[in-house]
């Protein structure tokens, strides 16, 4: 995946100064619409026609631009995403043994499958257990933050998602910075860790012209003993998100609303693994393209960003990569026994599924990716569950 800027006179020194391109919120209020359509039909339509970013210097991925390197707006990026979509289901990368010429056939990943989200869902859970193992069920304190914003600048113009979402994410546009500087400081006197998950704005929660701009769900894990956090301890986090989010509202941030809940472990009333969990797999099908308009503008902008859905902390990593070596310690020490008997296999090349069925192999030059090892105890499908993560990479 290579990455391009915005450029040319479709770009703008910054997305403020280029809001009057796209549509006014009275413009998109449906008792304003002047169409025979339905209001959601119509609403969609206009917001599909808003660039997917106005800011001239915001690296996007190259699918996002024409040939003449205008850059799409929100309906030709889903467009492009659902080919991608396509083009990965259609490809399986093809490893060939150095030995005896045998070839395994690993099925291509990319990062809105099924598969891909059970993963996720997986390590929030893996993750949680770490912290009970840590910080034990009587220790543990939960913090959920809430963190959002306008997707409508304050002339009332609507953002593109690309910007709305850096005011959220974005190191030097956004609040995200702020906002892990402003819990570590609140927590200075804890161990901790961190998930969170990127949700998108849904029809049935406020006007439908705020669907699949995304609002970001933050889950703290505190080993806090004698449950001394309070909500009111998390107001410099919401203060910090404030002031640093162009378009984030203080009504939407008050810390005793839905925005910061501080929950002492209860087995019995959920964890935060259930949570996150139903937050990332509630709109998800096992064909993403078959998803909601409203959800395929969010997955697809998300791809167009290089922005990920999911993140943790590190030492949430690490707990996570801990939970996976107990789990599949057996395997793994098998594995390293049979140091004698692997076989080395590298990179041949793709094999293309044409649209009659037909499959075509594709034998990159010079494009050997690497040497990869097995194990002769382990079979052809374990290997290749074992070695596609390889081309899962963050941003595909």
């Amino acid at each position: 995946m290579s990455s391009s800027s915005v450029g040319g006179e479709s770009g703008c020194s910054s997305w403020i100064y280029c809001t009057n391109r796209t549509p006014s919120r009275a413009q998109l209020k449906p008792e304003n619409l002047d169409t025979d359509m339905p209001a959601e039909l119509e609403i969609e339509n206009r917001l599909g026609e808003v660039p997917i970013t106005l800011n001239k210097n915001r690296s996007m991925r190259e699918e996002s631009f024409t040939q003449k390197g205008d850059i799409l707006n929100w309906n030709d990026i889903v467009h492009s995403w659902e080919k991608y979509i396509e083009n990965k289901e259609n490809t399986a990368h093809i490893l060939e043994n150095m030995d005896n010429s045998d070839k395994i056939y690993i099925p291509s990943t990319h990062r809105f499958s099924e598969e891909y989200q059970d993963k996720q869902m997986a390590k929030f859970y893996s993750i949680e257990n770490k912290a009970l193992e840590y910080f034990g069920s009587e220790g543990l304190t939960t913090v959920m933050l809430t963190l959002s914003a306008s997707p409508f600048d304050s002339s009332g113009q609507i953002l593109p998602f690309t910007d709305h979402l850096d005011s959220l994410m974005d190191p030097d546009l956004g609040s995200w910075q702020a906002v892990k500087t402003a819990i570590s400081r609140v927590l200075s006197d804890y161990d901790y860790n961190y998930m969170r998950i990127l949700e998108p704005h849904t029809p049935d929660k406020g006007e439908y012209y705020t669907s699949g701009y995304a609002h970001q769900h933050v889950a703290l894990m505190i080993d806090d003993p004698d449950n001394e956090l309070e909500d009111r301890d998390f107001k410099p986090v919401m203060d910090a998100h404030i002031r640093n989010c162009k378009t984030a509202g203080r009504e939407a941030h008050k810390v005793d609303s839905k925005s910061v809940s501080v929950e002492p472990y209860d087995e019995d009333e959920g964890n935060i693994g259930s949570y996150l969990t139903a937050y990332m797999g509630e709109y998800v099908k096992e064909d993403p393209t078959d998803s909601e308009r409203w959800f395929k503008r969010f997955l697809a902008g998300l791809w167009a960003s290089n922005r990920r859905r999911v993140g943790f902390s590190n030492g949430a990593n690490e707990w996570a990569r801990e939970d996976y070596k107990e789990k599949y310690k057996e395997s793994l020490r098998e594995g390293k026994k049979q140091t004698a008997e692997e076989k080395q296999y590298e990179y041949y090349g793709i094999e293309k599924t044409k649209e009659d069925g037909e499959t075509e192999e594709i034998e990159v030059e010079n494009g050997n990716s690497g040497s990869y090892m097995t194990s002769s105890p382990y079979s052809s499908n374990d290997f290749v569950a074992s070695v596609s993560n390889i081309w899962d990479r963050p941003y595909g």
